[in-house]
């Protein structure tokens, strides 16, 4: 039987923030108990989160109407307990009608009962109403022998076919259609995981399109709750090229001659070609009268 305790941090290791630590311990399963009396309660709660407080929330109630309450705001919240424990003898209600209750709302979770000596006639009417996985006799000291084993072989056998709630990027679609495919694409290129939902084959698709009548396909759902419907954000617009070396304008003659004026000779100043003699006009002067 593994009987791994609680584990401390790894020296060095940097602590984590106090938001962090509560959103790692919301999300763990629930073991819950259920005991009337306030000393065996404290002492059930030690001794389970001794054992499992590294990967188990333990949470405690001292009436059924108490663990009720708690029920209700797991459900609300997509929190799955994996197992209770309970008294069988309690004032306002006996642990087999509790876990009645329980077991409707979280079918999956393992059920335990705690009883006397003089009750197992009780545990025995709950193996066949509840469906009892196992009922444990008061006391149970020492727990690393006669409360232990037994929890480690139900809460095993419960993690192999538990499927905790997915709570990423979730997109609802139709299979085929150009908007799912923009945006499986954008998520898929940015390396950002996200699970897609058939609209013609998932429950949940349809249940995520009634909670958002008004939103197109494809709906995306964020983990924080947002969401809509529509095609992703487009991507980055790509740098601006440099803008081209300046040229002639249009108002220049040399923009619009046909043919080009031929380009202009340079001549530099350690050429040995001599240079070229100046133009002068032709004189205006009328020409003489030649001579008969």
């Amino acid at each position: 039987m593994s009987t791994a305790r609680e584990s401390s941090p790894a020296p060095g290791a940097p602590a984590a923030s106090p938001a962090a630590t509560e959103r790692a311990e919301s999300r763990k399963p629930v073991i819950l108990a259920v005991d009337d009396d306030p000393q065996v309660l404290r002492a059930v709660r030690r001794d389970l989160r001794s054992a499992y407080g590294d990967r188990y929330r333990v949470l405690g109630a001292s009436s059924a109407a108490d663990a009720l309450k708690i029920l209700d705001s797991l459900d609300e919240r997509g929190h799955d307990p994996a197992l209770f424990l309970v008294d069988q003898r309690m004032p306002d209600v006996t642990g087999v009608e509790f876990l009645l209750e329980a077991v409707s709302r979280f079918p999956d979770a393992r059920r335990v009962l705690l009883t006397a000596y003089a009750e197992t006639d009780a545990a025995i009417t709950a193996i066949n109403r509840v469906r009892l996985d196992y009922y444990l006799l008061k006391p149970w000291d020492p727990p690393h022998e006669r409360l232990f084993p037994v929890l480690d072989d139900l809460l095993s056998d419960w993690l192999a076919t538990y499927r905790p709630a997915y709570d990423g990027i979730i997109v609802a679609g139709h299979l085929v259609s150009p908007g799912t495919h923009a945006v499986r694409d954008f998520f898929t290129r940015n390396g950002q995981p996200f699970r897609f939902l058939n609209v013609e084959r998932d429950p949940e698709a349809l249940t995520l399109i009634a909670a958002q009548p008004d939103g197109a396909l494809p709906l995306v759902r964020f983990p924080d709750g947002g969401g809509g419907g529509g095609r992703p954000p487009p991507p980055p617009a790509p740098p601006r090229r440099p803008p081209p070396p300046p040229g002639p304008t249009p108002s220049s003659p040399s923009a619009w001659a046909w043919p080009p004026p031929p380009p202009a000779r340079t001549t530099s100043a350690s050429s040995s070609a001599p240079a070229p003699r100046a133009w002068r006009p032709a004189s205006t002067r009328p020409p003489r009268a030649c001579p008969r």
